[in-house]
């Protein structure tokens, strides 16, 4: 949130995506303030829900290799972009070997793991 924050607040217009993993909609951490700071920005924004409501239109379940090539253009790998990811280990694990079979270097991906428990 930090991130989206500071390129905000620097009216920073670089393409950005944000893979948003959460288990419901209810309980989307910052869902109010990322919508509010993404007008600000040059984003889209991807909504994964593991258990969405029965009208959800957008991407249910995990960050797979599926749907990341799904929003991914030639475009995005085109610019070669570094990847910030943050979340429990199990999840960090998953998405970066997903990550890989899209085509991005390690090199290019930072993460922050944290624990719940």
């Amino acid at each position: 949130m930090s991130m989206l924050r500071t390129l905000a607040d620097r009216n920073d217009q670089r393409p950005l995506m944000l893979f948003y993993a959460n288990r419901d909609w209810e309980n989307v951490t910052f869902r109010e303030e990322v919508a509010s700071v993404s007008k600000k920005l040059n984003i889209k924004i991807i909504h994964i829900l593991e258990t969405p409501p029965l009208d959800w239109k957008e991407e249910v379940g995990f960050i797979t290799t599926d749907i990341l090539n799904r929003h991914i253009g030639p475009q995005m790998k085109s610019l070669n972009p570094e990847i910030f990811l943050c979340g429990p280990k199990p999840m960090m694990d998953a998405v970066e070997k997903h990550l890989k079979n899209v085509g991005f270097s390690e090199k290019k991906i930072h993460t922050e793991r944290f624990s719940l428990g």
